[in-house]
């Protein structure tokens, strides 16, 4: 992940909490490192910013759109659902090398 400093004025509903201790606290299953599902836990919550919103503008750190994870689109479309109403518009004001499609599939209440 990214790691940045939000902004004054920038909403921050989520941080980036490691999986992992300090290795004096102790060992797990034989590693010095903890999974994110074991113990010890992380001894305290990450300070930094993992989600960062600002009026219609959401920077995440990490890549969630690029995987196929059910969590991953339901985290996406809560994040959309945070700065836009439905139904959804795609408008592109850019260079034009670039190129966006926007897929219809009433059928998966999607666009």
């Amino acid at each position: 992940m990214i790691q940045v400093k939000a902004q004054p004025g920038t909403e921050v509903p989520a941080t980036v909490t490691l999986p992992f201790v300090d290795p004096a606290v102790g060992r797990v299953i034989g590693s010095r490192f903890a999974a994110i599902h074991s113990n010890p836990p992380a001894l305290t919550a990450g300070t930094d910013p993992a989600v960062v919103v600002k009026g219609r503008t959401v920077w995440v750190a990490a890549p969630v759109e690029s995987s196929s994870e059910a969590v991953n689109a339901k985290l996406f479309l809560a994040l959309l659902d945070r700065i836009l109403q439905r139904p959804y518009h795609l408008e592109v004001d850019t260079h034009p090398a670039v190129e966006a499609t926007l897929f219809h599939q009433p059928e998966r209440s999607a666009c």
